[in-house]
């Protein structure tokens, strides 16, 4: 019996995921799902906003120095949502 990669529960199956395959259980499946629709909705939320701030701020910065500054910005917002 194939045991689930993400929980160890039994009767996993092969999922193709970005990345690589895995093993998942169905219910780990259905939270991958529904983490994956989650990124995509926050991306596309997000997208319109992050161009107009780094059209605002390429100006004045190297296109390296936005990048740093968006990931240090959101890598402290999403800390805030972690349990």
């Amino acid at each position: 019996m194939t045991r689930c990669d993400s929980c160890g529960q039994g009767g996993a199956v092969l999922v193709s995921r970005p990345g690589s395959p895995e093993h998942l259980c169905g219910a780990c499946e259905s939270r991958a799902q529904i983490e994956e629709r989650a990124a995509a909705d926050l991306r596309a939320q997000l997208a319109h906003v992050l161009r107009a701030w780094a059209a605002r701020w390429s100006a004045d910065l190297t296109p390296a120095s936005v990048s740093a500054a968006r990931d240090t910005a959101l890598r402290g917002e999403a800390d805030q949502f972690t349990a």
